[in-house]
């Protein structure tokens, strides 16, 4: 918490954006609600923890996700049995998508990349100011896992 003091201390907004790493200690549903209500428990109130939302500041419109990791290839099964054993996402994250406390699966890490992706693309288009985007995956083509060049991930 002292990182997040600091932080909350040194600027007047702060945007803590979560990656699927922060999942590993809270199922995906309870993190959204559960981490701003521990930042106001110990007073830290200009933190926030956005998920698809919009901050104006000035003529600048910032957009803020997760944006989660497209699984279509785990969802799909092309490297499926490759990220299931090694990833500990699928271990470590639960969700409450398909019923209390399941364990991630490739669908559910898909569903919540898709909801953020289309978010931001109508979002953008719509938008007629200055635009920053800010997300934990970058959905860019260094995003790519080398080792399958030919997997479309956008």
């Amino acid at each position: 918490m002292d990182f997040f003091r600091k932080c909350s201390e040194s600027f007047i907004s702060v945007s803590y954006i979560p990656g699927n790493h922060e999942f590993w200690s809270a199922y995906t549903e309870k993190w959204d609600t559960w981490v701003p209500e521990q930042f106001a428990a110990a007073g830290l109130t200009n933190i926030n923890v956005p998920q698809q939302s919009e901050v104006q500041v000035e003529d600048v419109t910032i957009f803020e996700a997760t944006m989660w990791y497209d699984a279509s290839s785990i969802a799909h099964g092309t490297p499926r049995q490759f990220l299931i054993q090694e990833s500990n996402d699928f271990k470590y994250i639960t969700t409450q998508r398909r019923g209390p406390f399941s364990k991630l699966r490739g669908e559910d890490v898909l569903f919540w990349h898709v909801r953020h992706t289309s978010w931001l693309k109508r979002r953008l288009a719509e938008c007629a100011t200055k635009k920053i985007v800010m997300t934990h995956h970058a959905p860019t083509e260094f995003s790519k896992d080398p080792r399958w060049p030919n997997h479309d991930h956008f």
